[in-house]
């Protein structure tokens, strides 16, 4: 099951999410950030958006990069507990 991020109730109402889905471990670290069917990626290495695929930050609300930037640790974490061998601080060239 993927975990979800606790956004502003205002933003969640307008459909905006923010995951780690399960399947992704081989990818670089990241966020999924998605309203509909618009999708941006947030790198938890880089600590910028991915692309592809995005558009760019101005397109995301404040409310989501506030959400995202109180909770970069728990972020993080989560991340390395579903994906030990693609941790965050880990090892990539």
């Amino acid at each position: 099951m993927p975990f979800s991020l606790d956004v502003p109730v205002d933003l969640k109402k307008a459909g905006w999410k923010v995951k780690i889905f399960d399947k992704e471990g081989l990818e670089p670290p990241h966020v999924t950030i998605m309203r509909g069917p618009d999708v941006w990626r947030y790198g938890l290495r880089e600590k910028r958006l991915l692309v592809p695929p995005g558009g760019t930050p101005r397109d995301v609300p404040q409310g989501i990069w506030s959400a995202i930037a109180l909770s970069l640790a728990r972020l993080e974490a989560e991340w390395d507990a579903r994906f030990p061998t693609n941790r965050v601080g880990g090892d990539h060239d």
